[in-house]
């Protein structure tokens, strides 16, 4: 098959997948999480995921999981976080998903692939040697990368700091913690997508964003940036019951924290 006709082939599946898909799963996550504020892993970071998603599918073209699959566990990866907080939120993820299909009486193709990836999409232990050719074409593989690619640039600032603040972290160890993990991820993005140099470079410049503004908190504690972190965090504790809030109370800060509020809602 033609590079041409492969790419027909990606954008007829999204389409057919969107259609069929994404308003009815949408809809059912914005339900949910109007009972569970969690801003930085609300709907609004499962449709991003979803966009990171259709990025990925145009790039890879993969032929062993469809793209029906990938949104559905797109939409459903981070809604267990509306239980629970922790690491191990995909089990209560997987657990919504086959509520949600089990009331609805629909069974998707390939479901229990879905839920196994929504489960295991937070597995972050990356295997070095893993083969980048052969990973591509596994479903689990394209979420985790597509919802990676959301921990990225501002927006990945913010919603780093509220789920470590929910979980507990005191700000003076958060920026170096959330510095090794962004680290891990986008060290698994170079190695898995290592033959997609345009892709790296534009994802490259999102993650440096990230990691120039925890590096600038650990160089200087009076830092501006560490203003905003500070800032990031009274507004979660005053619960900040969304994104657009959270924005609109950046608009009466200073300088930098209205420009960090306005990098946010172009990427939001």
């Amino acid at each position: 098959m033609n590079v041409k006709s492969e790419i027909d082939r990606i954008e007829k599946e999204i389409s057919k997948a969107e259609s069929q898909w994404l308003d009815i799963t949408h809809s059912y996550c914005l339900e949910l999480f109007q009972e569970h504020k969690i801003i930085s892993h609300d709907t609004s970071h499962h449709l991003r995921t979803w966009s990171h998603a259709k990025e990925l599918l145009r790039l890879v073209q993969p032929n062993t999981f469809s793209a029906e699959q990938l949104l559905i566990a797109s939409m459903f990866h981070d809604t267990g976080l509306s239980i629970s907080k922790s690491k191990k939120h995909g089990i209560f993820s997987r657990t919504i998903c086959e509520r949600f299909f089990n009331v609805k009486q629909l069974i998707p193709i390939g479901l229990e692939t879905i839920l196994n990836a929504i489960e295991h999409h937070d597995d972050k232990e990356y295997e070095e040697y893993e083969d980048s050719v052969n990973s591509l074409q596994n479903l689990q593989t394209l979420l985790n990368i597509a919802d990676n690619l959301d921990a990225f640039s501002h927006i990945g600032i913010l919603r780093y700091s509220e789920i470590y603040f929910m979980r507990g972290l005191q700000i003076d160890v958060l920026p170096q913690a959330i510095l090794n993990n962004a680290a891990k991820r986008f060290n698994h993005l170079q190695i898995t997508l290592k033959s997609y140099n345009s892709f790296l470079e534009k994802h490259k410049t999102r993650y440096d964003v990230l990691k120039t503004f925890f590096n600038k908190i650990i160089l200087n504690p009076k830092s501006e940036e560490r203003k905003i972190l500070e800032f990031i965090e009274n507004k979660l504790c005053a619960k900040v019951s969304s994104i657009d809030e959270l924005i609109l109370k950046c608009k009466l800060e200073n300088y930098y924290i209205s420009t960090f509020g306005e990098n946010i809602m172009r990427e939001f």
